[in-house]
């Protein structure tokens, strides 16, 4: 009770500060836009199908359970798949990629039930390590399975102490809990909740279906090719700070720099911290040192250009996804804010990644080369492992729906 007063304090705290904003606020337009109400539109479900509601709050989470979605329609069973996404610019993105995408609503008794009068889910399935107190206590008086797909909590010691002790009954609640590793397993464990195994994360699924359009890229394989050249992912400015002093004193080196937010006002502060620079899309000087990619949607098809990738995000919030790189066999580098992401851990105790601190760190990562096959070897391993778990969860899935009672659709 005392952790749902505090989380309802705290969420109406934000809906009034919210209301004090200026029109222009980007909180201001996300609450107006959303209504706090999630979308109304319903998706029609014919009789004899099941349904299972798909909740993700990022365009990664997405990719985490894209596979599931996959997997579902592959083997033809007879299920209708929705995705409802929390992140307004996620949204959008992942709407163009899948048709059946609506909003998620704020997380109020009242907001959470209008989402729900006319959605009658056999299963849901949540991405990551999403917990929203008032939209699980729905499923659970409605008696909906849940299951989280690929939950890895905070291994910060102030988080399990905390949080996730606190909201562990939700946990307990769920029908199902897939571990990515055994790190996260043994906490589950820990907590005495036995309804979970280690199916790996089926990110993975995701990276290895993806496709390059015929010659999208050959402007920068051009440009990549024979040169020592780094593929910066999802950069922030601290991240940039860095590449600059690098390249101070690398002068043969390249950079491809894909920003995390590639925004008009990114874009001019990113040049004129690096001068002239090619922009991609568009016309390519092969001569120049760094290329600015200004346009979202191309990183996850660049990474197969160079055997080197900095990964951004890890000198603020955390690091983005490591695991797009580490598939195309590239010697990893990020910053120190790594520890809640258990396949950084991984692939570092490969030899597969190097945490970065400075410029010195920068050189010597450089300086290793290429990866060696002993570390190939392993990262096939390890890719292998987790490209069957969409397949564990699928069949997780399938015997939850089988045990579900079929509801009464009007």
């Amino acid at each position: 009770m005392f952790v749902k007063i505090l989380y309802r304090s705290s969420l109406y705290a934000i809906m009034m500060i919210a209301r004090l904003l200026p029109s222009g606020h980007p909180w201001y337009r996300w609450l107006k836009q959303r209504g706090g109400m999630g979308d109304q539109e319903v998706l029609e479900v014919e009789v004899g199908k099941q349904y299972i509601l798909f909740y993700c709050s990022s365009v990664g989470e997405f990719e985490t359970i894209k596979g599931l979605i996959d997997f579902m329609d592959d083997r033809k069973v007879s299920v209708v798949s929705e995705v409802v996404v929390f992140s307004e610019d996620a949204f959008h993105s992942i709407k163009a990629r899948f048709r059946h995408t609506v909003r998620f609503p704020l997380d109020f008794p009242g907001t959470v039930a209008s989402f729900f009068t006319n959605r009658h889910p056999d299963l849901v399935v949540i991405a990551d390590n999403s917990v929203w107190p008032y939209f699980l206590d729905h499923l659970i008086d409605h008696h909906i399975p849940y299951l989280f797909a690929c939950l890895s909590p905070s291994p910060h010691s102030w988080q399990r102490r905390i949080y996730w002790k606190l909201v562990r009954g939700y946990l307990r609640s769920a029908s199902f809990i897939g571990a990515p590793g055994e790190e996260s397993y043994n906490w589950l464990k820990s907590q005495d909740i036995d309804h979970t195994k280690i199916t790996g994360n089926p990110r993975v699924a995701s990276i290895a279906g993806d496709t390059v359009p015929p010659g999208i890229t050959k402007p920068l394989s051009i440009y990549t090719k024979d040169r020592l050249t780094i593929i910066c992912g999802s950069t922030h400015r601290q991240d940039e700070e860095l590449l600059a002093e690098v390249l101070d004193h690398l002068p043969d080196l390249r950079l491809v720099i894909v920003p995390h937010e590639p925004s008009e006002q990114r874009i001019i502060e990113i040049e004129s911290r690096f001068g002239i620079a090619n922009k991609f899309p568009g016309e390519m000087i092969y001569t120049r040192q760094v290329t600015i990619v200004i346009e979202k949607g191309w990183l996850r098809h660049l990474y197969r250009l160079s055997p080197f990738a900095y990964v951004g995000g890890g000198f603020e919030r955390g690091i983005h996804n490591i695991l797009e790189p580490a598939y195309h066999r590239c010697r990893i580098a990020f910053g120190p804010n790594h520890l809640r992401f258990p396949e950084a851990n991984d692939l570092i105790s490969m030899g597969a990644a190097r945490v970065i601190r400075s410029s010195g760190d920068f050189d010597s990562w450089l300086a290793s080369g290429k990866m060696s096959k002993e570390v190939v070897s392993q990262l096939e391993l390890y890719f292998n492992y987790h490209l069957g778990s969409v397949g564990r969860l699928g069949a997780k899935m399938e015997t939850i729906l089988a045990e579900a009672k079929e509801p009464d659709r009007k």
